[in-house]
């Protein structure tokens, strides 16, 4: 008996939409990142809470601003998707301070970064939030962390 099989070659296409940096001269009203984040969890109400939330982070020359976005993947065709942003904080920025990075490479303060909002996710505040019934809360910088 002879083997058969078949080879099928294909491609499957990711359209993002994209997040504008914030304007040059941009500047936070919070001090922290903490604080930053515990006004968005009191303070917005999304009206879809089943979105993937994305923190991610434009680099400078000059700072770090970590943002915060809400997703949406729909299905175009068998192989193809689009995904939408489909939430915007009303404070979506927030300027890391030069003390939480002065002396840091870049992967440095990305990790930090990231472990704090890890540490963050843990907390009433954001237990208790939009977030606890949120498709995915994730870092955009490091594919596999999840923080729910």
């Amino acid at each position: 008996m002879e083997d058969k099989f078949r080879v099928e070659y294909f491609s499957f296409s990711v359209e993002e939409e994209t997040v504008e940096p914030p304007f040059t001269d941009f500047i936070s009203k919070y001090d922290s990142l903490e604080k930053w984040l515990t006004a968005i969890c009191n303070e917005e109400k999304p009206v879809q809470t089943d979105l993937d939330f994305v923190f991610g982070l434009f680099e400078s020359d000059i700072d770090f601003t970590v943002y915060l976005t809400g997703n949406k993947e729909y299905q175009k065709s068998q192989y193809e998707s689009i995904i939408k942003i489909e939430f915007k904080p009303k404070d979506m920025y927030f300027n890391l301070p030069k003390t939480d990075y002065d002396g840091l490479t870049r992967e440095q303060v990305r990790k930090e970064v990231a472990d704090r909002l890890i540490t963050f996710s843990k907390t009433q505040t954001f237990l208790n939030s939009f977030f606890a019934n949120a498709a995915t809360v994730k870092v955009s910088w490091q594919m596999n962390t999840m923080l729910t």
